[in-house]
């Protein structure tokens, strides 16, 4: 029969088609999550660059995109103080005011 002679072709291209829909799954929440700016988790207040290491340990069914920090901050997230600290205070002046002359 012709049928046997194709089955083991029929196999090998329907897992490569899994494999392929697969990839093409995975490179689309890659790309999600690198295109955004900010990413935070739905279950956590913060929000974090892409690269942070505590981003990256966000599950993927987790993961929430912003595209700037006001959308984040919008939402109610704060800044992650790992990946972005807040900028330090300016230190008081500490010397004594310069004598004028009279």
């Amino acid at each position: 029969m012709p049928v046997r002679k194709y089955v083991s072709l029929i196999l090998v291209l329907m897992f490569a088609f899994t494999l392929v829909a697969y990839s093409v799954q995975a490179a689309e929440k890659t790309a999600t999550k690198e295109e955004s700016a900010f990413v935070g988790s739905a279950k956590g207040g913060k929000y974090h660059l892409p690269s942070c290491k505590l981003a990256k340990k966000i599950k993927p069914e987790n993961m929430v995109t912003f595209k700037d920090v006001a959308e984040a901050e919008k939402k109610g997230y704060e800044p992650c103080k790992t990946c972005i600290p807040a900028p330090k205070a300016a230190k008081p002046d500490t010397k004594p005011a310069a004598k004028t002359q009279k």
